[in-house]
């Protein structure tokens, strides 16, 4: 990733805090995490889903990285076609 699109990116997120926002998430949500994200942890998955709630499903991904799509990319397809429930 170029420098000035990671410290954009960084910015945006450390800046930003929503998590009060999760109780009022009222449609099916699927949250999906890398079993190893060294940016964003596996308990912030979990604390998600607990404030989703039922509306929530949740994926640990056996993948290392903060981007499954692009590393893992395979196993975020099989996925999002269970979520999205597209055969094939």
């Amino acid at each position: 990733m170029k420098p000035n699109i990671a410290l954009s990116a960084a910015k945006t997120v450390l800046l930003s805090d929503l998590r009060r926002k999760l109780p009022e998430v009222v449609v099916p949500s699927a949250i999906i995490q890398s079993s190893k994200d060294y940016i964003v942890p596996k308990f912030v998955a979990f604390y998600m889903k607990k404030q989703i709630g039922s509306q929530a499903k949740m994926k640990i991904l056996k993948a290392e990285g903060h981007f499954p799509h692009l590393t893992a990319y395979p196993l975020l397809l099989k996925v999002l076609k269970r979520v999205l429930h597209i055969k094939g």
